[in-house]
């Protein structure tokens, strides 16, 4: 792997981009069930479009994660100005904003975009560090390496599994805690609409933004014509969800979901389609 890496650095960006769209074909074509799966996706969200649109959006969706993923491998041999450079913000007062309030920020996205570059270049850009919820993954050294790549500049790390008093000490620290949660969640999750289906989704964030009175925030990372990115960010209102009810949770979650879904509607390639996040609905939580 880290010769790999090494390898990666010898690119240009445009090198880059042009090996991860060969790579992205190449398993595109042999990896079957990531595209049935993909595939299948598409047609149940955007029932209304042709069979040549399903293909053509699977298949720049592959593209683009193999761009995040090299992209994520490239940034060791990058400076924190070349970083701000290759990811820039349209709209940093709304995260500054936010955090004038003095109750720390729910920083959230989803797996769209390259959401690893945005959480570091959007924490370099506002000259802060921010707590990000990770999965540990099974591999040691491949756990190593990322969670060594995600800190390198700036953030701190936490497993989803320890995370409860780390997020509730940064956000009473005003800090910001960066969270992912829009794979499939567990059976006994709650259910909010997704793209016209009930889906079982994580109830963290709005749990902890309703406890700790943090706003949400949402950001997202857009391909540039350049190759680059710009970051844009959208805060969830929360004004009229006073405390942490079942029922507000809810009510939150269905917020940032839909803000979710609008981006993806207008990006639909920059999302991770491959993933079987519908895997729960509310339709007899049976798996589809």
């Amino acid at each position: 792997m880290q010769l790999f890496c090494a390898a990666l650095r010898l690119l240009s960006f445009t090198g880059l981009q042009k090996f991860s769209r060969i790579v992205g074909d190449i398993t595109f074509f042999i990896l079957r069930i990531r595209r049935n799966v993909a595939e299948k996706n598409l047609r149940d969200a955007f029932p209304e479009k042709s069979k040549k649109w399903i293909q053509a959006i699977a298949r720049r969706s592959q593209h683009s994660l193999f761009l995040s993923l090299f992209e994520f491998l490239y940034m060791t041999a990058l400076s924190p100005d070349e970083i701000k450079g290759y990811c820039t913000i349209s709209n940093p007062e709304v995260i500054r904003n936010a955090l004038g309030r003095n109750r720390g920020i729910i920083f959230m996205t989803g797996h769209f975009g390259n959401w690893e570059l945005l959480a570091t270049a959007t924490m370099l850009h506002l000259n802060s560090s921010g707590v990000m919820i990770v999965k540990k993954q099974r591999n040691h050294y491949v756990d190593k390496m990322i969670n060594e790549i995600r800190t390198r500049y700036t953030n701190r790390f936490v497993y989803m599994r320890e995370s409860v008093r780390e997020i509730m000490r940064t956000l009473g620290e005003n800090g910001v805690v960066a969270m992912i949660a829009d794979q499939s969640a567990p059976r006994d999750s709650i259910y909010v609409p997704f793209f016209g289906r009930r889906v079982a989704t994580f109830a963290g964030p709005a749990y902890f933004a309703l406890r700790s009175g943090a706003p949400v925030v949402m950001g997202f990372s857009i391909r540039r014509p350049d190759g680059g990115y710009i970051a844009m960010f959208e805060e969830v209102s929360t004004d009229d969800l006073k405390d942490a009810s079942k029922e507000n949770i809810k009510e939150l979650t269905e917020r940032h979901t839909a803000m979710l879904e609008r981006y993806i509607r207008t990006y639909p390639d920059h999302w991770l389609w491959q993933h079987r996040r519908w895997k729960y609905t509310k339709t007899g939580n049976k798996p589809v």
